[in-house]
């Protein structure tokens, strides 16, 4: 950047090694495969100027899943990465999973092949979620155990178009 010190040694260039220690440490604590999904798995990153008496925030950002649509709209975070973009469909209109609408907006897009799918073993015989229902056949699920993941609430969204739950 035209303008800014470069040189070893500068301010600068030492508040970016300290940032980057940061948010290097948080990334080991967020990654321990141990911890389970109540636990801390999800960062925040504030950006602000530390060059006062106290510090002055300028943008929350924050990840975890589709329920910090509500954080955004109170305000607690200015942006949120969830996934999948369906959710925050329902969170912008109010269905679903949100008894109201709320004000947020997509202002980025991360493409990913994530995939929502329902398999069955052939010798179920079913080709859909209808016949599970009709011929009550017992299902062995692989969800994960947060409530709020994305997978159980779709999967129970999906269910209940079918007229029944877990």
């Amino acid at each position: 950047m035209e303008g800014t010190p470069q040189g070893p040694g500068s301010s600068f260039r030492a508040n970016i090694i300290r940032v980057k220690t940061f948010w290097e440490i948080g990334l080991h604590l967020v990654s321990d495969p141990s911890i389970t999904y109540g636990g801390n798995r999800d960062m925040t990153i504030t950006i602000g100027s530390g060059a006062h008496e106290d510090f002055r925030p300028s943008l929350k950002m924050a990840t975890g899943s589709i329920i910090l649509a509500h954080g955004v709209a109170n305000g607690d975070v200015d942006m949120a990465f969830v996934n999948p973009s369906a959710c925050l469909t329902q969170a912008y209109k109010g269905t679903g999973m949100f008894d109201k609408p709320l004000p947020v907006r997509i202002v980025a897009n991360y493409p990913s092949w994530d995939r929502f799918v329902v398999v069955a073993h052939p010798r179920i015989g079913i080709t859909s979620l209808a016949e599970i229902k009709e011929r009550r056949i017992p299902v062995r699920m692989s969800i994960r155990e947060d409530p709020t993941h994305s997978t159980l609430v779709l999967l129970n969204q999906i269910l209940s178009v079918h007229g029944f739950s877990m």
